[in-house]
């Protein structure tokens, strides 16, 4: 399913009385949001679950998208520890985004 996008798998947007929420951001998530008109500028918060590629593959597209570059360093990034060390998926320079 997700090397044929059959079913889109880009993660789950919530918006809880007006906060939006990413969660999981997989293949396909910039692509399946921006059809949406779901901007990630306007994100408060990404959470990883954990950090195969079905749940994390849009991951440091997203926190660029969420921060605007750098440029609006906001919001809040949940992943679990190797993610971020062991075999890490979100890049370095992201994490003070």
């Amino acid at each position: 399913m997700v090397a044929n996008q059959i079913l889109a798998s880009g993660g789950l947007w919530l918006n809880l009385n007006g906060t939006e929420i990413l969660i999981d951001p997989g293949p396909g998530c910039i692509v399946q949001s921006t059809k949406r008109k779901l901007r990630a500028d306007k994100l408060s918060a990404i959470i990883l679950s954990h950090r195969h590629l079905d749940h994390s593959a849009d991951i440091n597209i997203m926190i660029e998208a969420m921060a605007q570059s750098g440029f609006k360093q906001h919001g809040w990034l949940f992943a679990p520890v190797d993610a971020l060390e062991t075999e890490p998926v979100i890049f370095p320079y992201l994490r003070s985004y």
